[in-house]
């Protein structure tokens, strides 16, 4: 049975259509198949490159671009246009500590480039890396010597970039870079940045670098870096922008004239480096409590505040606010790396207690007060000179003194451990003036020098201070001083004259310290007589030696009017400066006296406690002028031996005791006194008369007297009348009715 006409085109129909199909089908896996194995083929090639010819391209081409070994980690993935290595690292050499370690290494690359130039321009990212980083002793960060190419081959490479992101940077300063003494390698303060990104681009053939670095710093602050640097010429200029900074920091990382030692700092300066040439810096700087130390003065500058200017090899100081130890300043000027210090400085006030310790003064005396001053720091940068003016702000005191006003100016040169003073004055509260000059060695062997002319002292006054109450009149002094030795040991010689006192003297007094006076070569006029004495005063206590020439001893001390004679004699005194009263001295020494027509002279004198004593030798002495109450006939010339003793009280007959032996010329004739004895106003003696003519006793009387008799009486009076004898006489003519010897 046949089918109609249309199914049979319908089943034509399905049969071409499973032609086709299969036909299809075939023709797919005949065209595909080695499609697939292509690409297979093709990954598998891509995939052995990158691991095989690539990588080690790559890692060749840094190794000898950095001429420093480089330990690319295994690929971890890669595309036509990126590589990425695992964990890498540049690790340190025998001759160089630096190293790196980063935990990949992104390359990217131009495949067209590589495709028409067979040349492979590398740019790297470095991801978290790690970089150990120690400058040598030339100031170099980094040592490496760039190569200019990677060499000859199929595919030529070249470093075009390297990039970081998240970097961590150990600096380690190296101190000879700076003349400074080599440090313990595992003390050596670092620098670190945090969080730092940036790049380095690599020009001309390796031979000029453009680089920029941002981070944060592991002490606080944020710092960003642009520049360049030529390899060949050794030149490179940087762009800086600080914020924040820790000061000390920014000494490590760049080499300055000041040494920053603390505080912080805000910066925007271009850095000039150039080979064999200082630093050159233009910019500014804003100090915040910075603490400077300049290399040749022994104080260090602390908590400045203000403005720093750069001007290539000037560093201009804008109202600086400092410190130079415990001394404040305003300080305004330049500081030339060239041509040296001109920095002017203004002390508002500061205590002696700070300058001295500031100084390292180590003063003889205690000294108490405030001034301000006006300085100058200038002169080359190895040899500065700080010169100014100083003047008190209010009273002072030095030791008991006390001072209206002081000033001074002044020159201190470090490297010399010097300082000079000048225009010295000085005017005491009570009076006078104190002018002069001179020098202070500071440093291992201190030492001070000074002369200092005094005028018009009121000697009066300055001796209260000092608790000495003499009884008379010191009146204003006139004093040149020489003051030598050491800060701790002063030697001080001063001539001094006091031509107003009350007893005019001048003399010379040599301080060995503040407890111990010499005086020497000093002169007194005294009493209608000259003093020449030498001694000491040791602890307000003093001692001297006096010859004494012309001293009118009425005008000492209350005598009868027949002592009242010149007197001269060598005296060993001692005493107090609380009291210069007689009961208050100890003295012992001789004298001798012109004394009613005779001599007397007295030896073994001793003072002590208000009493004396003498041993005193009379020659010649007319009694009668000596003692006028004693008979006419008694008056003749006496000598004799005698030891005395009073009281310094009353020089009277009545307070005198002593004893001795005596001769006078009595009547033409002599009476010798043995044992003679006086006290509290009685006398007595053993008399011996010879050859005594009576008649010059009485009209009535004739011949000689001689014989043997004690005797005694008062001083308040010598009337025979008064006087008491016993003892044995002899006429030699009887006495009235017998007229013959008895």
């Amino acid at each position: 049975m046949k089918n109609p006409p249309e199914l049979d085109n319908q089943t034509d129909e399905r049969r071409s259509e499973r032609s086709r199909s299969l036909l299809s089908y075939r023709t797919g896996i005949a065209i595909g198949a080695p499609l697939l194995l292509g690409l297979v083929a093709g990954g598998w090639w891509l995939w052995t490159f990158v691991n095989e010819q690539l990588a080690p391209l790559v890692e060749r081409n840094l190794t000898q671009t950095l001429n420093r070994p480089v330990q690319l980690g295994r690929v971890e993935r890669f595309s036509p246009t990126s590589l990425r290595f695992g964990a890498s690292a540049i690790p340190a050499t025998a001759t160089d500590p630096d190293r790196a370690s980063v935990t990949a290494v992104d390359v990217t690359f131009n495949p067209l480039q590589l495709l028409i130039t067979r040349t492979l321009s590398l740019d790297v990212t470095l991801v978290n890396p790690d970089v150990y980083l120690e400058q040598d002793a030339e100031g170099r960060w980094i040592s490496t010597t760039l190569a200019a190419e990677e060499g000859t081959g199929l595919i030529q490479t070249e470093l075009d970039r390297i990039r970081f992101r998240n970097a961590n940077v150990v600096l380690v300063p190296n101190p000879e870079a700076r003349n400074e003494p080599i440090a313990n390698q595992a003390t050596k303060a670092s620098v670190t940045v945090t969080q730092g990104n940036g790049f380095a681009q690599f020009l001309d053939n390796n031979d000029l670098i453009r680089y920029n670095i941002s981070g944060n710093l592991a002490t606080e602050g944020n710092i960003e870096i642009n520049g360049e640097s030529q390899l060949s010429t050794e030149r490179t200029n940087l762009q800086i922008q600080a914020q924040n900074v820790l000061a000390s920091e920014v000494t490590r990382l760049i080499d300055l004239p000041l040494d920053l030692q603390g505080g912080r700092v805000d910066g925007n300066l271009n850095v000039q480096l150039r080979q064999a040439q200082e630093p050159k810096l233009f910019g500014t700087a804003q100090l915040n409590k910075v603490t400077a130390k300049v290399e040749q003065l022994p104080q260090a500058f602390n908590n400045s505040s203000g403005t720093l200017g750069f001007q290539g090899t000037q560093i201009w100081l804008d109202n600086v606010q400092t410190s130079y130890g415990s001394i404040p300043a305003i300080a305004n000027g330049v500081l030339d790396t060239e041509a040296g210090f001109n920095i002017a400085a203004r002390v508002p006030s500061v205590s002696f207690a700070n300058a001295q310790k500031t100084l390292g003064l180590d003063l003889p005396v205690p000294v108490a007060g405030e001034a301000r001053a006006e300085i100058q720091l200038s002169g080359p940068i190895q040899t500065p000179t700080l010169s100014g003016s100083v003047r008190t702000t209010k009273q002072a005191r030095i030791d008991r003194v006390d001072f209206k006003n002081m000033s001074a100016r002044f020159a201190f040169a470090p490297t010399e451990a010097v300082i000079a003073f000048r225009d010295i004055q000085a005017v005491p509260t009570v009076g006078g003036q104190i002018t002069g000059g001179g020098t202070v060695r500071i440093g291992d062997t201190p030492g001070l020098g000074f002369n200092l002319d005094a005028r018009n002292i009121p000697g009066d006054a300055i001796a209260r201070l000092y608790d000495a109450a003499p009884n008379f009149q010191i009146g204003t002094i006139q004093a040149r001083a020489n003051v030598v030795g050491s800060p701790t040991q002063p030697q001080t010689l001063v001539n001094w004259q006091a031509a107003n006192a009350t007893y005019p003297a001048r003399g010379q007094i040599l301080i060995a310290n503040a407890q111990n006076l010499l005086f020497r070569n000093t002169t007194v006029d005294f009493a209608g007589g000259t003093l020449r004495a030498a001694g000491q005063l040791t602890n307000n206590q003093w001692q001297a030696t006096v010859q004494a020439s012309g001293v009118e001893l009425g005008r000492v001390a209350e005598v009868p009017p027949a002592l009242q004679a010149p007197i001269s004699g060598t005296f060993n005194i001692a005493g107090s400066t609380a009291s210069f009263q007689p009961d208050q001295i100890q003295a012992t020494g001789s004298g001798r006296i012109n004394v009613a027509g005779g001599t007397v002279t007295a030896s073994n004198i001793q003072l002590a406690q208000g009493r004396w004593r003498a041993q005193v030798q009379a020659s010649g002495v007319q009694l009668g002028s000596l003692v006028p109450q004693v008979p006419p006939q008694f008056q003749g010339a006496l000598t004799g031996t005698f030891n005395l003793a009073g009281t310094t009280a009353a020089l009277q007959p009545q307070t005198i005791v002593g004893t001795g032996s005596g001769r006078i010329n009595v009547a033409g004739g002599t009476v010798t006194a043995s044992n003679i004895q006086l006290a509290q106003g009685r006398w007595q003696a053993q008399v011996n008369a010879s050859q005594v003519e009576l008649a010059r006793f009485s009209e009535q009387l004739q011949g000689q007297l001689d014989g043997q008799l004690r005797v005694a009486g008062t001083v308040d009076s010598f009337d025979l009348a008064d006087v008491r004898a016993v003892g044995n006489l002899r006429f030699s003519q009887g006495i009235g009715p017998v007229q013959q010897p008895l």
